[in-house]
């Protein structure tokens, strides 16, 4: 029985915890059913959360797609765009390589263009300077400063003369015997610059002492020689040459104009060579003159060679007022002239180199002295262009020696 008593026990503990379970379950149940409705209440709001966020959801992708789709419509419309554009450039790439082409050659034909332009404006610029050099009047040098320049060399001429005849009568005195053959090579000199009666009159007055006569007559070989050989000659060289280029010379005067006509002969002897003056025939003339008058070649006296240093030094003064007169003097035609033997004296253009008083018109002269210095004026008729008139003005006459100071003495 004891071993009831703690079953008992138990028992009571069971059935006291059944009720305390039966006691509980509907506290459960309730509880259960509040979880469950709680439950229900919360899924339902979740729910409706869940779909909240789904319509939102779906709101944002529908959103999207509308982005998408107008982004789709737009890079449809770009690239549409953008084949145009292409096409477009394409097109303008083409027309502008064609206008670059265009251009292009328009740009070398407007260079060729300016190219021959130029050249052509150089060419009038020359023609125009060429006949500027043509038309100039412009001296560098006036008549005075020929006249001076001639004055200069005529007394240069006088100098040599007297030194000539001062070395010939010093030497007249020595006993040397003249070569008969030498002697008749100087007469045949003297006699083919002058004359027989010149020859003649020379040796008397020689033989009497006279040097009036010899002094002069070696002036006159330098006039003539500084006239013939060296002022009036273009060409040095060559006569042909020298008569061709005063030919055109007058011929340019003629029909041109002094202005034009002297413009050509100062480019045209400014072109010639460099030539040296031949003073040859002159040194001849020097020693085959003092031979005739006694000078002895055995003498001491060096004649030849200091006649030659001479006749150098008037050969380049005379060289100098050809080209001062060709190339610096435009404006005027200056002329350098002598008297020739054969005219009677005329006081318009010649002068009494002793001045004796007792020159006068249409005396016998024997030979000039000295050169003169005139300007030339050559009028034409207008219709015809023939040569109507020539005025001649005389600005430094020439030194003649007159037959009657010789025969005076």
């Amino acid at each position: 029985m004891k071993a009831e008593g703690p079953r008992k026990y138990g028992t009571e503990v069971e059935g006291s915890a059944i009720e305390q379970t039966r006691d509980e379950c509907p506290m459960r149940v309730e509880t259960s059913l509040d979880a469950d409705r709680n439950l229900h209440i919360a899924g339902g709001r979740s729910q409706r959360q869940a779909e909240g966020m789904f319509q939102g959801q779906k709101n944002v992708l529908l959103h999207k797609d509308a982005e998408i789709a107008s982004l789709k419509q737009q890079l449809h419309a770009a690239s549409e765009n953008w084949s145009k554009l292409t096409h477009h450039l394409v097109d303008v790439e083409r027309d502008a390589g064609r206008q670059i082409q265009d251009l292009t050659y328009q740009l070398t034909t407007a260079r060729r263009q300016l190219e021959d332009g130029r050249k052509l404006l150089d060419a009038r610029t020359d023609e125009l300077a060429s006949a500027q050099a043509f038309m100039t009047t412009a001296d560098q040098y006036s008549t005075v400063d020929i006249s001076r320049m001639v004055e200069q060399l005529n007394e240069d001429i006088y100098q040599c003369a007297a030194f000539m005849v001062d070395a010939v009568f010093d030497a007249r005195d020595s006993e040397t015997q003249m070569d008969e053959a030498a002697f008749a090579k100087a007469r045949s000199t003297v006699v083919r610059c002058w004359n027989e009666d010149v020859a003649n009159r020379l040796e008397a007055d020689l033989a009497n002492e006279e040097n009036i006569l010899v002094e002069c007559l070696v002036q006159n070989m330098f006039v003539k020689w500084c006239y013939n050989d060296v002022i009036s000659l273009f060409s040095y060289e060559s006569k042909p040459t020298h008569h061709a280029l005063k030919q055109a010379w007058e011929g340019i005067r003629h029909s041109k104009g002094l202005a034009v006509a002297n413009n050509w002969r100062a480019l045209a002897f400014s072109q010639l060579k460099k030539q040296e003056v031949d003073i040859k025939p002159m040194v001849e003339r020097m020693r085959s003159f003092p031979l005739f008058c006694g000078w002895q070649q055995l003498t001491e006296t060096d004649l030849p060679a200091k006649a030659k240093e001479k006749v150098w030094e008037i050969a380049q003064k005379a060289h100098l007022i050809k080209e001062t007169v060709f190339k610096g003097v435009i404006s005027t035609d200056i002329r350098i002239f002598y008297c020739s033997s054969e005219r009677p004296y005329d006081p318009s253009r010649m002068r009494d180199a002793y001045e004796t008083g007792q020159a006068e018109a249409g005396q016998r002269m024997i030979c000039s002295t000295s050169l003169g210095v005139e300007t030339v004026t050559i009028y034409y008729e207008p219709p015809t262009g023939q040569k109507k008139s020539i005025r001649r003005t005389v600005v430094l006459k020439s030194s003649v020696l007159l037959a009657s100071t010789l025969d005076s003495e």
